[in-house]
């Protein structure tokens, strides 16, 4: 596993389809239904707001109080609804997170006892590592990390529609210049930092699912260990597998580094250029002051909506490495199932 492409993409349907194809499809369905349409309320509110701001803006240089009062009643008004309807939204996308989680362990369970399937993997010369935390922490990230995924990914269509209607009718020129400019960014993270990525976090789970069984063991097997007096033996191998982690964290923080550096410099172009572009209709009065903020209020939203993979690149890689390991061993129980089945259908000799 070394690439983030979409293999990963094949991957995960693969792992999530069952659920919303399942017995439970009606509830989660109705759940996310619930989640999206809080989010349409929430992208409404905030174009009522990035416009609201502009125009408190706008009231303030041209010191029209009665505008500017209007203003602000209307902003406490909107912000009264947000704040209700982000812990709505909150609760229902944790909630949803929760039910697809209990789904998704009963059935690793069911499957990895089925069969004696788990005796199976522990006497196969397979790859598949430590089966209790793919089954306790890659589950559960699996869930969370896809919701939220998939909900920023719904946000950010919302928002890039929203918004690019009220930018475009700012200025055209900045529109263009976003959709190039979030192109090319995605692009080149993807292309430089994908592969490195993906393979060292997926190392990285690896090792320290290593370590924890180590110190695990030790805690199942104490009396023996005292009894064969293996205390140096078993320290040895405990600090040997947390070194492993060491160097791994070591080469995942020079990439960070790189990927940060990158990224940083990256976001910083939305926050200059739309003053830069609507400064010349601000000085030769044919645009309202109000309109720079409301401007790069819009451009930055929808800026990060289009680059929601390079914001969320290295969330993104630590997930395709779960995913894998999820699946990975998904297939070794549906193998383990099937094989079984076939030596039940082979014909008995009688005696």
């Amino acid at each position: 596993m070394d690439r983030l492409n979409f293999n990963v993409l094949q991957q995960f349907w693969t792992i999530a389809k069952s659920y919303w194809s399942g017995d439970e499809k009606w509830q989660a369905r109705g759940l996310l239904l619930g989640v999206v349409l809080f989010l349409l309320a929430y992208t409404g509110l905030s174009v009522v707001l990035n416009n609201k701001r502009g125009v408190l803006i706008s009231a303030l240089s041209a010191q029209d109080e009665p505008r500017f009062w209007q203003t602000v009643i209307v902003f406490i008004a909107v912000l009264v609804i947000y704040a209700p309807l982000l812990a709505g939204y909150t609760y229902l996308r944790d909630r949803l997170s929760l039910q697809w989680r209990k789904w998704l362990t009963h059935r690793f369970v069911d499957n990895y006892f089925r069969d004696r399937a788990y005796y199976n993997l522990h006497i196969s010369e397979t790859e598949i590592d430590n089966p209790d935390q793919r089954i306790a922490e890659d589950v559960r990230s699996f869930t969370q990390e896809s919701l939220t995924f998939l909900l920023r990914l719904v946000e950010s269509v919302l928002s890039t529609i929203a918004f690019s209607s009220v930018l475009w009718g700012i200025s055209k020129p900045l529109v263009f210049f976003l959709v190039l400019y979030a192109l090319i960014g995605t692009l080149v993270t993807s292309a430089v930092f994908g592969k490195p990525l993906v393979r060292l976090n997926f190392e990285q789970l690896k090792k320290e699912a290593n370590l924890r069984f180590s110190l695990v063991r030790i805690r199942e097997n104490a009396e023996a260990i005292a009894f064969y007096r293996g205390e140096e033996q078993e320290s040895n191998q405990v600090k040997h597998r947390f070194l492993d982690v060491f160097e791994n964290v070591k080469r995942l923080l020079v990439w960070e580094l790189n990927l940060n550096m990158l990224t940083n410099a990256y976001e910083f172009i939305p926050f200059v250029l739309p003053a830069l572009v609507v400064a010349p209709a601000i000085f030769a009065g044919e645009m309202e002051v109000g309109k720079v903020s409301e401007a790069q209020g819009a451009f930055v939203r929808v800026f990060f909506s289009l680059n929601v993979v390079v914001a969320r690149f290295q969330q993104l890689t630590t997930f395709g490495a779960g995913i894998n390991r999820l699946y990975t061993f998904a297939q070794f129980l549906e193998q383990t199932e099937a094989a079984q089945a076939s030596e039940e259908q082979k014909p008995q000799i009688q005696t």
